[in-house]
């Protein structure tokens, strides 16, 4: 039952490995969003909304 354990922990993926992976496919996203004029479009609306969200957000809360 020990050996089984230590196999597992073995193959978890450690921490740097994931946030490698995780910036690899980021990398990967945001070129294919770059090269497309549509979706930068598209994913630069929806940060902007986000924005406009979070600072109106932030002005209700600070009105209290």
């Amino acid at each position: 039952m020990g050996t089984g354990f230590m196999m597992l922990a073995a193959e978890a993926p450690t921490i740097s490995g994931a946030t490698s992976s995780i910036i690899t496919t980021a990398n990967s996203v945001m070129t294919v969003i770059t090269g497309n004029e549509l979706m930068f479009t598209l994913f630069c609306g929806s940060l902007v909304t986000l924005a406009c969200s979070v600072v109106r957000k932030i002005k209700k809360t600070s009105k209290c």
